[in-house]
Order: C-alpha cells, then sequence, then structure tokens
C-alpha cells in the first residue's frame, strides 16, 4: 500500500490476463528459526544500544517533515484557512489517487460503478458550498474510536470486482485512524456525515459519528500530551466504561495523575460533547511509559509482533498493509514518517537510490544498511532485518500476495506478514531486489 487507483486498475488487469513461462518457485515465506526476533536480535552487534536521544528523535523528525510534505503539524496549522487552500488540499488528495471527474471501471459490492453514481459521491464534497465561504474556521476533534480515513465522503466501497477476495481492497480507502488521535476539521460533507480532516499523515473524509469535535484547549491535551503510554503490540483492545476499542501499535493514550494513580485516559462522545473515561495504566509488555527506544533490536522485535496477521488493505480487517506495518513499527520508537509505500524510504535522511544497478551492487548496498531499513517501490515496502548464516538478505513485510511460474505466472493470496529473503520472485519472475527503488534509513542519525 499504497496503489494510486489508476495502478490499482492497471495491474490488475495486467495480472489478469498475462502469463509468462519462466522458472517455477515455491511460497517465498521463511517458517524456520530465521522467522524469529531472537535469531536476529542475537546476532545483531550493539542491537539494544540507543540510538538516539529525545533531542535527536525531534530532529529526526523535523528531518523527515523537511523532505516530505504529506507530514503535517497539527498544532501549526492556523486558525483560518482559505476555501481555495482546503479545497487545494481535497484536490490534491484525489490527484494523489487517479481520482478525477470519470466514473473508475470499479464495482460496488452489487454493480459496475456508473457515471450517475459516481456523480452523486462526489457532490457529497460540498465544493459550490466551500468555493463560496471564502474563508473557514480550523475546528478540531479526537477520534473515539478506530475509525476509516477515506478519499471520498461515503462509507461506499469502490472494488475491481465483485468476489469475496476483491471486497478485501478498497479503492476508496485511505487509511485507518486510532482511537484518541487528534484531527483538525477543515470541512464537512453536504449531508453533515463526513468531515474533511487533516490528521499527522494524512487528509481526508471520515464520518462524523467517530469524532468529538472539542475546544482546541482540550484537543491540545490529545495533540501534545504531557504524559502518555504507546502500545507497542501489534494491535490492543481495551474497554473502558464497556466500549470495546481496538488501538494499534505506535497509538499514544493519554495519561492523567489522579489520586487513584496513574490512569490512561479516553475521548468518548456523548451526544455531540467530549466525556472521558479512564482506566488504571499498568506498564508491560503490550504499553510503554512514552516511546520506545531508538535501538535496532526495537525494530526487529517490534516487525515481529505482526508476524502472521492478515494483511489490511488501508488498515481494512482491523490489521495493516505493507505501509501500516512499517509506519507502526517506526512510531513505537516516536519516529513519524509518511503512511503511503512511494513516501517512506524516500522521507529518510540517508536515502540510497538503486536505479541502474544491477543484482549484486544492490545486494551489496543492502548488506551495509541497519536493520530496519526500508525497501521501498512506488506500490510495496518492506523492512531488511539482516544477513542470515549463509549472507542471504532477509526481509519482513506486509504481504498480500506472491507469484509462481509452473507453465505460466500464478499469483497466490497469502494476506499476512511473512518473513521472506530479498531474491523472491517478482511477477516478472525476476529476484525482488530488482523491483526496488531504494533503500532508507535513519542514516547518521544513528551515529
Amino acid at each position: 500500500m499504497f496503489f494510486l487507483l489508476q495502478r490499482f486498475l492497471s495491474l490488475a488487469l495486467f495480472l489478469a490476463m498475462l502469463t509468462i513461462p519462466l522458472h517455477s518457485f515455491a511460497s517465498p515465506e521463511i517458517t524456520d528459526v530465521r522467522a524469529t526476533a531472537t535469531y536476529w536480535t542475537s546476532r545483531t552487534k550493539s542491537g539494544d544500544a540507543e540510538l538516539l536521544d529525545i533531542a535527536g528523535r525531534e530532529a529526526l523528525n523535523a528531518k523527515i517533515r523537511s523532505r516530505d510534505d504529506t507530514l503535517t503539524v497539527l498544532s501549526a496549522l492556523p486558525s483560518t484557512m482559505t476555501s481555495k487552500d482546503i479545497l487545494e488540499r481535497i484536490e490534491r488528495l484525489e490527484r494523489m489517487n487517479d481520482l478525477d471527474a470519470n466514473a473508475p471501471a470499479l464495482y460496488t459490492p452489487d454493480a459496475p460503478i456508473d457515471q450517475a453514481y459516481y456523480d452523486t459521491i462526489r457532490s457529497k464534497r460540498n465544493l459550490d458550498a466551500l468555493a463560496a465561504a471564502d474563508t473557514i474556521s480550523v475546528r478540531y476533534g479526537i477520534t473515539v474510536r478506530r475509525t476509516n480515513l477515506r478519499l471520498f465522503p461515503t462509507s461506499e466501497g469502490f472494488y475491481s470486482g465483485m468476489s469475496e477476495l476483491q471486497r478485501h481492497y478498497d479503492a476508496l480507502q485511505a487509511t485507518a485512524i486510532d482511537p484518541a488521535e487528534p484531527l483538525a476539521i477543515l470541512w464537512e460533507s453536504s449531508d453533515g456525515a463526513f468531515y474533511f480532516v487533516s490528521s499527522r499523515t494524512y487528509d481526508g473524509w471520515i464520518s462524523e459519528n467517530d469524532v468529538v469535535e472539542v475546544s482546541r484547549e482540550e484537543w491540545q491535551r490529545y495533540e501534545s500530551p504531557k504524559d502518555f503510554a504507546v502500545v507497542t503490540k501489534d494491535k490492543l483492545q481495551m474497554t473502558p466504561d464497556g466500549e470495546s476499542l481496538l488501538f494499534q501499535m505506535g497509538a499514544k493514550i493519554p495519561i492523567a495523575q489522579t489520586p487513584q494513580g496513574s490512569m490512561l485516559v479516553f475521548p468518548q462522545k456523548e451526544h455531540v460533547i467530549l466525556k472521558e473515561v479512564t482506566l488504571p495504566f499498568t506498564e508491560d509488555t503490550s504499553l510503554h511509559h512514552g516511546y520506545l527506544p531508538i535501538t535496532k533490536n526495537n525494530f526487529i522485535r517490534q516487525a515481529f509482533c505482526f508476524l502472521g496477521d492478515e494483511y489490511g488493505w488501508g488498515g481494512q480487517d482491523n490489521s495493516v498493509d505493507c505501509s501500516a506495518f512499517t509506519q507502526d513499527i517506526y512510531r513505537s520508537m516516536g519516529i513519524e514518517i509518511p503512511r503511503d509505500a512511494d513516501h517512506q524510504a524516500m522521507a529518510l535522511p540517508r536515502f540510497i537510490s538503486l536505479d541502474a544497478l544491477g543484482e549484486n551492487t544492490r545486494l551489496s548496498d543492502l548488506s551495509a544498511m541497519p536493520p530496519g531499513t526500508l525497501l521501498a517501490n512506488d506500490t510495496h515496502v518492506m523492512m531488511y532485518l539482516g544477513q542470515d548464516d549463509s549472507s542471504t538478505p532477509i526481509l519482513i513485510q506486509a504481504m498480500s500476495s506472491y507469484f509462481t511460474f509452473n507453465g505460466g505466472r500464478q499469483k497466490h493470496y497469502n494476506r499476512r506478514v511473512a518473513v521472506t529473503t530479498a531474491l523472491f520472485p517478482s511477477y516478472r519472475g525476476t529476484p525482488y531486489i530488482m523491483n526496488v527503488k531504494g533503500l532508507g534509513s535513519i542514516g547518521t542519525f544513528a551515529n
């Protein structure tokens, strides 16, 4: 993740129509001892040495933001914005995902999408009213449950077909957002059912039911909490005041000091008013007081928390796709990287382009990188673990599918987080390292 819509369509068609006889390969998943965290942490030199202190983390995040404009410091947004600025954000979101005025060749769960239906969905953006508004006051919201950020103001899905498998890949799904997440509310749909918001890493449309609007003062307690816990498991279910809340790795939960001790604070929406409920905070393997230290071994440990988890396109199926997987590993240590695969590696301070390089040079460059290095192209991102005993580079990734070539190209959906080599076959039948555009790491910030 994240396919642009045009590539989403063209790749699906390409793979459905073409088969090229090539060599036969088995499933690329590794299930031996190399698919354990301890194998890698035990062989990583100075693996538990802290690479950055608090100031170093802040400097790293500032550097990443300077290299990628999809990341937003919400507290730095102005209190008012012009309608032109907000319209540009809406249109930019659509350009990034190849959405325009023409209905895409996609489907609802029941039928092909025709132009009339598509126009109705687009009209909910309420752009005529936005253009007439001149200036807009920024409002502030907090998510009250895990929710979806959408490319249009609708919960209806757009799919490449009508099969059960295809419904796991909604082309309008941007990402999933945890509870207790601060948002800047910039606009709302014509029916009032969706807000157009800016989050830390993405703009998009979010259901009004999942957001409580608050004052800026209340909002700042979530945007910049003085004390907080960080989710360090792949996912964590909590039930404050009877409502089950799902958090994903890296989510922050504010902590308040009360006469009863340290309490986790959860926002709820009571009619349209913020209500806060609490649970006692106990640090354990699922919740850490503040961010985890930035270490090579923490990159490894955090990645293996997801091993075997279902692949979740854009956060569907309450899980992670390839770039949410890597983003969550990094954010558990307080490192904010972009949401989309094609942005992540390039945003990191040390980026090595692999364009025009041969296989041996690519493997040599990769072998010199530390655990936690990201390997990315336009549609996929993976994380480097290191070299095994035979000097083979090993990766971990949220993997949607793989290909075998037994008399022709065959696509298989494994849809889970898996350990592989860097040489598993791409859809072309070439070693996947030849499909990687670049390598990204925190680089000199870790020295």
